[in-house]
């Protein structure tokens, strides 16, 4: 795993691995991404380090996910890790985080520290979904509270301006790892405002 995320090109990591496991990734890669697109490469990262975010973010992968729900960084490794992603030479990564759960707070605290994208854990039907996407959002789209201390750094327009590009740019994905999400598939993709779902296969497999 280590040698694919630091090599300097994803794919060519994916020629280390087994070859059951590159057929698997093909495949997967054929059903989530659109005829003509390229599925999108993320790289994991459960520590707090902002100097091995940065390595990380630099090789070229299409987005930095950093966990917040089983790995290891609290609220400052949280701001220098998404500021290491951001700072990547060339075109940077897109910062995600995975939050530690669905909460207001845990929200919030992402989003403020200038995450792009939230992944969220254990939805499990459409209420949570709904609820989840509701706090990624300034009223009247939601009931995110105001207090960008790092994200809004750099913006010379207005408050209001702000929440509106906020609203827009911030991407939500409901991870869904529970065979009562699955029950709700259908309703959970049809809520207003969700970027779209990530499955965690470890929990459904339990």
């Amino acid at each position: 795993a280590m040698q694919a995320l630091l090599c300097r090109r994803p794919r060519a990591a994916l020629r280390h691995l087994p070859p059951a496991t590159r057929a698997y990734l093909a495949a997967g890669q054929q059903q989530v991404a659109p005829s003509g697109a390229r599925a999108k490469i993320a790289a994991w990262i459960v520590g707090g380090s902002p100097l091995y975010t940065e390595v990380i973010a630099r090789q070229g992968f299409d987005a930095v996910v950093v966990d917040q729900q089983h790995g290891t960084g609290e609220v400052v490794p949280l701001l220098q890790a998404i500021d290491a992603a951001r700072d990547a030479a060339g075109n940077a990564p897109l910062a995600v985080v995975r939050i530690e759960e669905l909460s207001d707070g845990a929200i919030a605290k992402a989003l403020d520290a200038g995450a792009a994208a939230l992944i969220c854990p254990m939805i499990n039907s459409v209420e949570e979904c709904e609820a989840f996407v509701r706090a990624t959002k300034f009223p009247p789209a939601g009931h995110r509270s105001y207090g960008p201390h790092r994200a809004a750094l750099g913006w010379e327009g207005s408050r209001g301006d702000w929440t509106r590009a906020s609203n827009a740019c911030v991407q939500s994905f409901a991870m869904l790892e529970t065979r009562g999400a699955l029950e709700d598939l259908d309703a959970i993709l049809s809520v207003d405002g969700l970027s779209g779902i990530f499955v965690g296969p470890n929990d459904l497999g339990l």
